[in-house]
């Protein structure tokens, strides 16, 4: 990939064709919703990574920027928020995780206002 961006590195989360989030520099065409993390080799020459990501809009009273739900066998929940314990938006995340494991923990960061990147992973 070929591009005048300054620096050495750039960071970006691409939401869709039109909503990127550029947490530094530069851009490119890649299915959205990704991460990518490029890298200047030589002049105008970067080397580019991506991984998919699962996006979701969740409801924007929920506070904070980084959440995690635990949801054991035995159906005993847990939601912090920030690190701190938490109720609100736990019915939301069960419904949007409904199907996926009966025993998980999902993982969210804020990517912007109400969108999450979401990460579910079965006990």
């Amino acid at each position: 990939m070929e591009c005048d961006a300054k620096g050495k590195e750039s960071v970006f989360v691409a939401l869709s064709p039109e909503h990127r989030i550029h947490e530094a520099g530069v851009a490119e065409a890649i299915e959205p919703p990704y991460r990518a993390v490029a890298v200047r080799r030589q002049g105008t020459t970067w080397a580019v990574g991506a991984v998919k990501l699962e996006v979701w809009t969740l409801p924007t009273e929920l506070e904070g920027d980084e959440l995690t739900l635990v949801v054991e066998a035995n159906g005993e929940r847990t939601l912090t928020v920030d690190g701190r314990p938490a109720l609100l938006g736990l019915e939301a995340l069960e419904r949007l995780a409904a199907g996926r494991s009966a025993a998980y923990v999902l993982q969210a960061a804020r990517l912007d206002a109400d969108v999450w990147e979401v990460r579910i992973d079965p006990l």
